[in-house]
């Protein structure tokens, strides 16, 4: 029989549910840096900065807060989607299911919660907390893998640099004396996300085979020249449309401030959601791995934060579902959908 004439590969038996449910990631990826772009940096740096521009930053409110809301909505829809293959899938350790579930179940309660009443620091801790546990979790069973290999490292190292990051925050809620020690925690925090950051920034890059692998050079480029606007937008004498870059950059640093020279943390700040849309811009990968590394990405360290501790949890399942996604990774090598399966 000749090559061409060869039958088609078929989707391996028990992939479907995996498959259908982790394709959604992606999608969700690309709405979720969309809407932290607009809701935590463009909204907020409009305010202020410019005049005559009322019914502009009206708009821009009320489309931050919609995409917010739907975000957030679809997210937890496919949370709960993948709890429920999560929970009968054998091949995941026991440990794993049954720590990522609860866990899971958490972060959608505190969630639905936020959208009511705000939460007290008390209940921004521990939803933090809840979110960093369940990113440890997943990394733990993505490093078994190899194809997810690369993605457990950055969720890892994501999950332990937020997990810095909740700490220093309840230090510094303490006393004016702790601030000291939770700026070295906080600079610590920050260290560890940029290590993130470069994994996520090598795999991006492996992922071509030119020198100058344009998806992880756009990126830095963006990074850059952002890192470079802000910077000019805290002078005296700037004019409102670097001011405006200044003050958007400055809501996507976390606090407390960290120990480091600000260039720095301006730089890591608009690498993160640039290294996010370089990930969804990657072909041919399979769709889990890279919808979960953009919502990594996304999500950063401010973990307590309801929306991003979802967008956090979520790609932890989304992480586990991908280490078990065959048809996923057969369709990303041939370049095409498979068949079902017989009896599918």
């Amino acid at each position: 029989m000749t090559p061409a004439s060869s039958p088609s590969p078929s989707a391996p038996s028990g992939s479907t549910s995996h498959h259908e449910v982790s394709r959604l990631v992606r999608p969700l990826a690309v709405v979720a840096v969309i809407a932290l772009v607009l809701a935590r940096a463009v909204t907020p740096a409009l305010k202020g900065t410019f005049s005559g521009i009322d019914s502009v930053i009206r708009w821009a409110d009320i489309g931050a807060g919609l995409l917010s809301q739907a975000l957030a909505f679809s997210l937890t829809a496919l949370c709960v989607g993948m709890i429920l293959i999560v929970g009968r899938d054998q091949k995941v350790t026991a440990f794993a299911r049954a720590v990522l579930i609860p866990q899971t179940v958490l972060v959608i309660v505190f969630g639905i919660w936020a959208t009511r009443n705000p939460l007290h620091p008390v209940g921004m801790m521990a939803l933090g907390m809840i979110a960093v546990a369940a990113s440890m979790t997943a990394s733990v069973e993505a490093l078994r893998q190899a194809r997810t290999r690369a993605l457990g490292a950055v969720l890892g190292l994501t999950g332990f640099a937020g997990f810095l990051h909740v700490l220093a925050a309840m230090i510094a809620r303490r006393s004016l004396d702790s601030l000291r020690f939770a700026g070295a925690i906080s600079t610590l925090s920050l260290s560890v996300h940029a290590l993130a950051l470069l994994v996520a920034l090598i795999w991006i890059a492996s992922r071509r085979r030119s020198v100058l692998p344009p998806a992880t050079m756009i990126a830095l480029a963006v990074a850059v020249a952002l890192t470079w606007a802000a910077s000019k937008g805290t002078l005296m004498s700037a004019a409102p449309g670097w001011v405006f870059a200044a003050r958007a950059m400055d809501r996507l640093i976390p606090t407390p401030a960290p120990s480091l020279p600000a260039s720095f943390s301006l730089f890591l700040a608009a690498l993160a959601p640039a290294l996010a849309v370089g990930a969804l811009a990657t072909r041919r990968q399979i769709p889990a791995i890279i919808g979960a590394l953009a919502l990594v990405l996304a999500a950063g360290v401010m973990v307590d934060a309801p929306l991003l501790a979802l967008m956090l949890t979520t790609a932890s399942l989304a992480t586990v579902l991908a280490s078990r996604d065959d048809r996923g990774m057969w369709e990303a090598l041939l370049g095409r959908p498979l068949k079902e399966a017989p009896g599918e």
